[in-house]
């Protein structure tokens, strides 16, 4: 098992503006708060899952594989241009795709 830098798995969790708004300023702020108390729970067991396939994968012989950082380093160079292309392509995508950056941006440490 190789980890690749720069790889995440999202699970986005949308909703319609206008639906939430629909539901008045308390069931609205109801809404977000669960949904914030469902995220730290889905964030933890995604955790907590990742640490216990890695277990099972080292139990039954496999590696695990971390890429040095002048490796991590050639591997965002080689694939960052290729997913620009990719997700560019299509113009809703890009417009999402340039969203994300600007966020990653803007939060990224």
């Amino acid at each position: 098992m190789t980890y690749l830098p720069a790889t995440l798995f999202t699970a986005p969790v949308v909703i319609n503006r206008p639906w939430l708004k629909s539901l008045g300023a308390d069931l609205e702020k109801i809404v977000r708060e669960e949904s914030r108390k469902a995220e730290e729970v889905f964030g933890e067991w995604n955790i907590n899952d990742i640490t216990s396939k890695e277990e099972v994968w080292k139990k039954n012989g496999g590696e695990i594989i971390t890429m040095s950082q002048d490796e991590s380093k050639r591997y965002i160079d080689t694939v960052s241009p290729v997913v620009a292309s990719t997700l560019s392509a299509n113009p809703k995508v890009k417009e999402d795709y340039e969203a994300l950056l600007a966020a990653a941006k803007k939060y990224r440490q």
